[in-house]
């Protein structure tokens, strides 16, 4: 973890200044081009130079030039837009490339911590579940742990995937299977502690005939009064 740790800050470090680099180019180099101050400078060069402390109306300076000379400024302008596109859309690529790299291994930093929690979460799950499923021998209880490391499998795929493509933050995508099974694990605790009946099938057969307005007692009372019409 700590040679993790310097990787992801060396990653970091390098991805900035990259950034930085390439905004300084980008402003230095084709938004505001600087001339060699030891040369000497032009007229259009001074010219520039005193009316950069100025408020310019560039709408009515452009209406000054000639056709051919707006043509060409427009079509310098253009080329300008395009060369500035074209390395910014390189530039976040790279970015994309670099960002990818540093999420692999920030991935790997929580997994060497969600995987020891994750035997401890297990735990709070398994031994609740023991206590709780009285009936159905080993084959229920093989079942149903079965689904909660399906279910704990699936998502920490999906939030390590997420996580290394940028969609959601690392610790949010190696940390939720986690908190939602500690969730579970210790809900299943508390109910083992008091005795619940939450894995029974009567309790859920008993749940379902509510939902479907089945009552026990109106069958018990629609039969005795079959038997008296038949008698």
């Amino acid at each position: 973890m700590k040679g993790l740790t310097k990787d992801i800050k060396g990653l970091t470090k390098e991805r900035n200044n990259k950034i930085h680099q390439t905004a300084r180019s980008i402003i230095t180099s084709q938004i505001f081009r600087y001339e060699d101050k030891k040369k000497e400078k032009a007229p259009f060069t001074a010219l520039r130079d005193s009316l950069a402390h100025q408020r310019i109306n560039y709408d009515s300076l452009f209406e000054t030039y000639t056709l051919y000379q707006k043509q060409r400024t427009a079509n310098y302008a253009l080329n300008l837009a395009r060369t500035t596109q074209s390395t910014l859309r390189s530039a976040a690529d790279e970015y994309q490339i670099r960002s990818r790299w540093i999420h692999w291994h920030e991935v790997e930093w929580h997994r060497k911590i969600t995987i020891a929690l994750a035997c401890i979460i297990f735990f709070l799950i398994g031994a609740p579940l023991g206590a709780i499923i009285r009936k159905g021998g080993l084959g229920t209880p093989v079942v149903v742990s079965v689904i909660f490391f399906i279910f704990y499998y699936i998502i920490t795929l999906a939030g390590e995937k997420y996580a290394k493509a940028g969609v959601l933050p690392v610790w949010l995508g190696m940390w939720g299977s986690s908190f939602i099974l500690l969730i579970a694990g210790i809900y299943l605790t508390i109910k083992s502690t008091r005795d619940s009946a939450i894995l029974r099938t009567e309790t859920y057969s008993r749940i379902l005939r509510k939902v479907l307005g089945i009552n026990g007692k109106g069958k018990a009372n629609e039969y005795h009064e079959n038997s008296a019409t038949n008698q």
